[in-house]
């Protein structure tokens, strides 16, 4: 838990969960928290960066967001997703 207050909880996701892009350990982490709102602002914004890494990018910016849309439809949960450059 980063954040607690009377209203809510703010807590992160471990950071190698989301690079594998594996779906059923960010479904497990996620199931874990039981969140009402999922925040996701993991991406990679560097175009340059992005055209010479198509996989990892495909993997960040694709891959996982639809992984997390997939495990918030699952639990019920609102997710907001966006990057921006």
């Amino acid at each position: 838990v980063l954040f607690r207050s009377d209203r809510y909880e703010l807590t992160g996701c471990p950071g190698d969960i989301l690079r594998k892009v594996d779906s059923q350990a960010i479904l497990r982490e996620i199931e874990r928290c039981t969140p009402d709102y999922i925040i996701h602002a993991a991406a990679i914004s560097d175009t340059g960066y992005c055209q010479i890494h198509p996989d990892e990018s495909y993997q960040a910016n694709v891959a996982l967001p639809l992984c997390m849309a997939e495990a918030a439809h699952k639990l019920g949960a609102k997710l907001l997703c966006f990057s921006s450059e």
